[in-house]
């Protein structure tokens, strides 16, 4: 399964790594009425995100409900702990997102970091709030923590409170120790869904940044942890872009924007999170194939072919010899030890080519149209 999401804030694309995506509204706009008539670009008071589009709260949840992702995930946040309506607002978040055709998956959280404003005892107060307004709704759950995985005497809080929830969500730590983050796994039972909200590397960014060997291997190895625990089912990755002219938190951002051009430079950092993705969607979308199978998939596979070695494959969709001798060429120039079927690890080589991505991913898309 690819658990991959990203935090979105205003930046493009909506959906640039995985299938989930994490939206964080503001209560007090919603207050104010007019809600999904307002811009959400500007709201960051720390960050100066880079928007090659700006968008009301209206246009970001259309724009993202068309990339099809698999779970939203709303936190619903507010600056002054002004609470007032705050189920009049899930009822209409929900509303205008079943309204707009998407009937997958739906999470609700309140309150980003709640700790640095609110007591445990406000929190739980709150969340008994969300509790019994959101247990109305199909398909709808609740995400209750919000904060780094070190606080572990406030997440032992959850083990024993009366109301309903459906996820415990946390956010990595600033150094993203495994230790710390195998010690907050073990307060849990192992049937409990987590999330792991706003995932990056924070200290060892802010010293070397994310192009350091060290830190990529540090960042990796928690980010392979995350993605094999069983008990963790979604992993939202935090702010991709990100660009600040100066001050503390410029080091943040995974990806670097050229505010010139508005290019992108993508990190070592982001390039293996891409892998984890790619990966993901292989084997949650293709199927390997031998001699002899025929699949509207292996018409894909022909196709990709005969752009990157220059053949002329029948594409006909029937895994013949010609086919099996075109790829045994194929897999034996990408290093890849099982030559003379189509494994994952072909579909991967040609995903990864920039000459054969396009027909590899027009296939995918495909593939989630008729599933």
């Amino acid at each position: 399964m690819n658990k991959l999401g990203v935090v979105h804030s205003g930046y493009d694309p909506i959906i640039p790594i995985g299938n989930r995506i994490c939206l964080r509204f503001y209560l007090d706009d919603w207050q104010k009425g007019n809600f999904w008539i307002k811009k959400v670009c500007d709201r960051a008071d720390r960050f100066k995100y880079i928007y090659l589009k700006k968008r009301t709260y209206s246009e970001q949840l259309h724009d993202c409900i068309k990339e099809k992702p698999e779970e939203i995930f709303f936190v619903i946040d507010t600056p002054d702990n002004n609470f007032e309506n705050i189920q009049e607002m899930i009822k209409d978040l929900v509303y205008v997102t079943r309204s707009l055709n998407y009937k997958k998956k739906i999470i609700i959280s309140a309150i980003n970091e709640p700790l640095e404003h609110m007591t445990q005892k406000e929190i739980h107060w709150l969340n008994d709030i969300l509790s019994k307004e959101i247990v109305k709704y199909t398909n709808v759950y609740l995400a209750v923590g919000e904060m780094a995985c070190d606080f572990y005497s406030y997440y032992k809080s959850y083990l024993n409170i009366k109301y309903k929830y459906d996820y415990i969500s946390f956010h990595s730590d600033n150094r993203c120790k495994i230790s710390v983050l195998t010690k907050f796994l073990k307060l849990f039972p192992k049937d409990l869904k987590l999330i792991n909200n706003e995932h990056y590397y924070y200290n060892g960014a802010k010293e070397k940044g994310y192009d350091n060997i060290d830190v990529l291997c540090v960042f990796q190895h928690y980010t392979n942890y995350l993605v094999c625990a069983d008990q963790v089912k979604s992993i939202y990755i935090c702010m991709p872009f990100h660009y600040y002219y100066n001050g503390k938190y410029n080091f943040l951002g995974l990806n670097l924007v050229n505010t010139n051009n508005y290019s992108i430079y993508e990190t070592k950092a982001w390039k293996m999170l891409k892998q984890y993705d790619i990966k993901a969607v292989i084997e949650m979308y293709l199927k390997e194939y031998t001699n002899g199978d025929k699949n509207f998939q292996i018409r894909g596979l022909q196709s990709a072919l005969n752009k990157a070695e220059e053949s002329d494959l029948k594409v006909d969709g029937w895994f013949g010899d010609k086919t099996r001798d075109i790829l045994v060429t194929f897999n034996q120039k990408h290093n890849i030890s099982i030559v003379d079927i189509c494994s994952y690890a072909t579909w991967y080589e040609l995903i990864q080519d920039f000459q054969t991505e396009t027909i590899i991913k027009d296939l995918i898309d495909l593939i989630k149209v008729i599933e």
